[in-house]
């Protein structure tokens, strides 16, 4: 296991490299672009609904630097085998790693853009409270809730290619369903269940947001992320050996 998060971490920093090669400021471009986002988001959202932007900037902020690791991971995990078709086929490589390649990336990405979040918090004097410590075993649920997520559409897509574009779909969907934007606050009781509770990507965002905002997570987000990182390693263990022996020839 050592030998594959180490070629993951290799693999995945030399595509950071590669893509920002020539470059100025690297992946800092992403940074610059998702904070000129949320404050345009942020300012707008205020003139036009009346929201307290002291308030709303943290939690934007926030969700929209998490969605977009959680966007980014799933999307282009479903490449992650095809993109990879040459250097499996020239080197004997553990196909988890090609995959885990993706989620380090989109780690390295989400580090820059983790310093928005003390900008934001200073702008508007947010001091830190003691949740904050909750936030790190939050990401590791995260991390490893990606993880299997991405082996599966890996596989999934180098077998059916049709799988990127709904994948892509859902995505999308999932976007506007999930409190990113707008605020769990904003939902009616009534509906609360449906919108939130049966939300996956609301429990992986809530076990983070939460303790960085100063809350402590519901314990239902914490059991829901838990049992869902539990069962998507099984599945994705019994996906990866019914399936590797295949994935060869699929790419």
């Amino acid at each position: 296991m050592r030998e594959i998060l180490r070629l993951a971490v290799l693999l995945g920093s030399e595509d950071i490299k590669e893509t920002y090669r020539r470059t100025l400021i690297g992946p800092m471009w992403i940074t610059i672009g998702l904070g000129i986002q949320v404050a345009t988001i942020g300012l707008v959202f205020s003139l036009v609904f009346g929201i307290n932007l002291p308030e709303y900037l943290p939690f934007l902020a926030i969700s929209l630097i998490l969605w977009n690791a959680i966007q980014l991971t799933a999307t282009e995990s479903t490449q992650a085998f095809i993109q990879s078709e040459r250097l499996m086929k020239q080197i004997q490589l553990p196909y988890s790693a090609l995959t885990l390649r993706v989620v380090w990336k989109n780690a390295l990405v989400f580090g820059h853009n983790f310093m928005i979040i003390p900008i934001v918090f200073v702008l508007f004097w947010s001091e830190p409270r003691w949740t904050i410590f909750l936030a790190i075993p939050g990401l590791l649920l995260v991390a490893v809730n990606l993880s299997w997520v991405a082996l599966i559409l890996g596989f999934m897509t180098a077998r059916y290619r049709d799988v990127a574009q709904i994948v892509q779909s859902l995505i999308t969907i999932s976007f506007y369903l999930t409190p990113v934007l707008w605020q769990p606050s904003a939902v009616p009781p009534e509906f609360r269940n449906v919108v939130l509770n049966f939300n996956p990507f609301f429990h992986l965002m809530e076990i983070v947001r939460g303790p960085l905002l100063g809350q402590t997570p519901a314990p239902t987000s914490w059991v829901v992320a838990s049992v869902m990182a539990l069962l998507g390693v099984l599945i994705a263990r019994i996906v990866s050996k019914k399936w590797k022996s295949r994935l060869a020839y699929w790419v």
